[in-house]
């Protein structure tokens, strides 16, 4: 359970707070940008299952699969951008369940104590990036038929990016002590 946990974790710290937006940008404009995301999401989980080099197949793998999931939502033809959101997470977290379940002798490098509240915390700038995206699309959308989004909308989509970015870094810095602690 707690490689899944760890795997997830890992998912989550390098999908949003360590995803700046310049690194989006990159990663929507070029390959290289692609590769780069993704293997920041390989090293992350590398570091959070305690560097197991013998498993290099493995962090390989995570990098491949998630670039093609990233390119294949770059060039999805879904034209709500929150449900090709939620698409992509769901594809993510599903390759970290089978990770953990392909291979049992993975463990997370960080004690329980650390683990659980990394992983709570970091599912707040995920959910506030959640929040932007469909909060810009209803004022992209209303834009687009000359109507006023509404208030809470405007507020989403003017807060929530940044707010989003800064929310991880509390679990990122969890995260990083509970390395240094083993």
């Amino acid at each position: 359970m707690e490689s899944t946990i760890a795997l997830i974790l890992a998912h989550l710290l390098a999908d949003f707070p360590l995803q700046t937006n310049l690194l989006y940008e990159l990663k929507r404009s070029t390959t290289a940008g692609l590769w780069l995301h993704s293997g920041m999401h390989a090293v992350t989980a590398f570091l959070l299952t305690g560097l197991r080099w013998d498993l290099w197949y493995v962090w390989l793998f995570l990098l491949v699969s998630h670039a093609l999931t990233d390119w294949v939502k770059l060039n999805s033809k879904i034209k709500k951008q929150w449900v090709s959101f939620l698409v992509d997470q769901t594809v993510h977290i599903l390759v970290m369940v089978l990770i953990a379940r392909w291979q049992p002798t993975l463990t997370s490098a960080l004690p329980r104590g650390i683990l659980y509240p990394a992983f709570a915390l970091a599912w707040l700038p995920a959910i506030l990036m959640f929040l932007w995206v469909y909060a810009d699309e209803v004022v992209h959308d209303l834009a687009q038929t000359h109507s006023r989004p509404p208030n809470w909308a405007r507020w989403m989509q003017a807060n929530l990016l940044q707010t989003s970015r800064v929310s991880g870094y509390p679990a990122i810095l969890v995260a990083i002590i509970g390395i240094l602690l083993t």
